[in-house]
């Protein structure tokens, strides 16, 4: 008798999920009166409901559906909150063997439910998502900038863009978030809110390109610089200082900072007039101009560099980054590149390194720019060829700063520019 009721216990199962099954492969008949129709749709799977799935229309506009599920496991609402696409579930996204059957079985029938949704005619997409705690939380809506993308499918980089600000927000220690596509062309980010990142940070993390570049800095550089400032020429918007060395007693050397008295801009951003300006100020063809950003003295200051335009390594990833303090208690960014670019990086180093084929002066190195974004992060001298694809960035970062590089490198560059949507 316990057998036969155990053997028709797992009967009523097996039916209910054949049911599910076969309830959800025909669509419904349009898009109108979706907000009404969808818990009654839920309701009428005999599984969703016994598991106390709720789910509301969220959004719908032009075919693309958001919906949240209001109620049920626990689980799959944490990994929804999480910006799990449920359709598509990873093993770093979540672990199904950690789950219950139930939820399982909940996650099979959910994904047969949203299949069946987007086939309904007028329907693009539809996003589940998970009600959570975010509705106080930082929320941002980025707009791909599709004129960087030289024709390739704003879809393709809409998705890239949302893989590499998952990864920044992970990095961030940011266990609560949602990173959906909007559209065709945004993303909308909503993060829970840390003592450590607040709206202008994240906000700068999540949308910064982060793309690194190598650049040789031109080999009369500094000659260039000194004929300049002798004739007190120097960029818009910024005037010569004579700063005492730190930690060298009696020796000076000449810095830009910027001009209080100027009407340029203010006295504290560079917007892209202003970039343009300072890019070709006396800059020999084929360089630009860079300004190397030093903290002295809590007064900030830059170091100007003739850099060679065109790039000599473009970083699509990283092997690994991380940042600490070395034995100076300076902050570091310590980069490993990938093997290719290792490659590239020795064959430059070689040539440019004391005793280079391409030195001028044999017996002179030169200087290597490390650029971020058009930023130019560092210029250290080449004394050795750099074999093994080992990066530092050291001396005029602050701890904030390290850390920031290091999230936004490790999680590789964004395929184009982000524009902020009010």
């Amino acid at each position: 008798m316990q057998e036969n009721r155990v053997g028709k216990s797992r009967m009523k199962k097996l039916i209910l999920l054949m049911m599910s099954s076969v309830f959800l492969v025909s669509p419904l008949d349009s898009i109108a009166g979706l907000k009404e129709r969808i818990q009654e749709e839920v309701d009428s799977n005999p599984f969703l409901k016994e598991q106390g799935i709720k789910i509301v229309v969220q959004k719908e506009e032009n075919g693309y559906v958001t919906l949240d599920m209001a109620a049920g496991s626990q689980e799959i609402r944490k990994a929804l909150a999480d910006g799990v696409d449920i359709r598509n579930i990873s093993s770093i996204e979540i672990n199904l063997a950690a789950l219950s059957k139930a939820d399982r079985e909940t996650i099979a029938a959910l994904q047969r439910f949203l299949g069946r949704l987007e086939k309904t005619p007028g329907v693009k997409e539809v996003v589940l998502r998970s009600r959570d705690d975010l509705a106080e939380g930082l929320h941002y809506v980025f707009e791909i900038n599709s004129a960087d993308l030289e024709g390739h499918p704003v879809k393709d980089a809409q998705a890239l863009a949302r893989s590499v600000i998952r990864k920044r927000v992970v990095a961030m220690g940011i266990t609560t978030f949602q990173v959906q596509a909007d559209g065709d062309n945004r993303i909308n980010v909503k993060v829970a809110k840390t003592q450590e990142f607040d709206q202008k940070r994240t906000q700068e993390i999540l949308k910064s390109v982060a793309f690194l570049t190598f650049h040789m800095v031109h080999a009369k550089s500094a000659e260039m610089i000194r004929q300049l400032n002798s004739r007190n020429q120097v960029p818009p918007g910024f005037s010569l200082a004579t700063i005492e060395e730190p930690n060298k007693p009696g020796q000076t050397r000449e810095y830009y900072r910027r001009d209080t008295t100027s009407t340029v801009l203010d006295n504290t951003t560079m917007d892209v007039k202003l970039r343009e300006d300072v890019a070709t100020f006396h800059a020999p063809p084929g360089y630009t101009l860079l300004l190397q950003k030093h903290v002295i003295a809590d007064q900030t200051y830059y170091e100007p560099y003739f850099v060679k335009t065109t790039p000599e390594i473009k970083c699509f990833s990283l092997r690994s980054a991380g940042y600490e303090c070395d034995h100076f208690n300076q902050p570091c960014v310590s980069l490993q590149l990938d093997a290719e670019d290792q490659v590239k990086l020795w064959s430059l180093t070689k040539r440019y390194a004391r005793l280079g084929s391409e030195n001028e002066n044999p017996s002179l190195s030169r200087y290597l720019a490390v650029v971020i974004d058009d930023d130019l992060i560092a210029a250290p001298l080449l004394e050795d060829e750099i074999p093994n694809g080992q990066v530092s960035i050291r001396g005029n970062i602050t701890l904030t700063e390290a850390q920031e590089l290091t999230i936004k490198l490790k999680a590789g560059p964004l395929p184009t520019r982000l524009n902020l949507v009010p």
